[in-house]
């Protein structure tokens, strides 16, 4: 994907140059509306050595909840201070 180089990735497990990966966020993802896509342009996850699981690690009641509190306290700190620690800088695109 944007970050990965796929094609790099699918080589190096294929030709043994990488023993294995694990896999949580894919730079594809189904269709909307959809619930089936392959993860990527190439069949990495056919490959008997790679380990994957569905990008869901961030929707566990714990990280909702973190999620919640860190909001909370970044909205207090921005009406006490005018900012907060985790703040968007769309001048910096992120």
């Amino acid at each position: 994907g944007g970050i990965v180089d796929e094609e790099g990735l699918y080589r190096a497990l294929a030709d043994g140059i990488l023993s294995g990966a694990a896999i949580d966020t894919w730079y594809t993802y189904p269709p909307k509306g959809e619930t089936v896509g392959a993860p990527s342009r190439f069949p990495i996850h056919e490959l008997p050595n790679v380990v994957l699981s569905p990008h869901v690690a961030g929707s566990t009641w714990e990280a909702v909840a973190n999620n919640a509190v860190q909001t909370v306290d970044n909205v207090a700190e921005w009406l006490r201070t005018g900012t907060c620690a985790s703040k968007v800088d769309l001048r910096a695109s992120y």
